[in-house]
């Protein structure tokens, strides 16, 4: 699925925000993973943990493989990592990634007391500071390792970085098709 760049972050982060407005003005296809998996179908909508990692990857690649075409180009929004059902931070497996093959990695990441403000106002429940900051760091170091191992290009940006994220998109050959 090489006419596909990943894009994770932490829930609140704002990567969604920052796809839809890409993805408008470059005329890229928007993807959700949740949307993608259908989420709803598998846990309740405000719940973050994974019961099953290897269910939920596998629904995804499936489900990836029936939306996707060649003659289309893609941003998936997701994560490297998400959190188990103990509320830890676990890497999503390997395997999922290679899979996946994505043409380049993105992760998207901001100041976490930002994010646990903006994920409190949105979902009008407490979140532990320190278990934010654990996510992002492990998302940020689990996206700089997969595309290192998968020999891809890599970006990491801020949400509001729209010009950043186009300018990569552009120079690394992905909207000129």
């Amino acid at each position: 699925m090489k006419n596909i760049i990943f894009i994770g972050g932490i829930h609140g982060v704002g990567k969604g925000t920052l796809c839809r407005k890409v993805c408008n003005d470059l005329n890229l296809r928007h993807l959700s993973a949740s949307e993608v998996l259908k989420w709803e179908e598998i846990s309740e909508k405000e719940n973050k943990l994974v019961k099953d990692f290897t269910l939920t990857q596998n629904r995804l690649i499936t489900n990836l493989q029936q939306i996707v075409t060649e003659n289309e180009r893609y941003v998936l929004d997701g994560h490297y990592c998400l959190l188990n059902k103990d509320n830890v931070p676990e890497k999503i497996d390997f395997d999922t990634f290679r899979a996946l093959n994505p043409f380049a990695f993105i992760i998207v990441v901001d100041d976490v007391q930002e994010i646990k403000k903006r994920l409190e106002n949105r979902d009008n429940r407490e979140y532990d500071f320190d278990l934010l900051l654990k996510f992002q760091e492990l998302e940020l170091e689990y996206s700089i390792e997969l595309a290192e191992q998968l020999n891809k290009p890599h970006l990491t940006l801020k949400s509001e970085e729209t010009n950043n994220f186009k300018t990569f998109l552009y120079d690394e050959n992905f909207t000129r098709h």
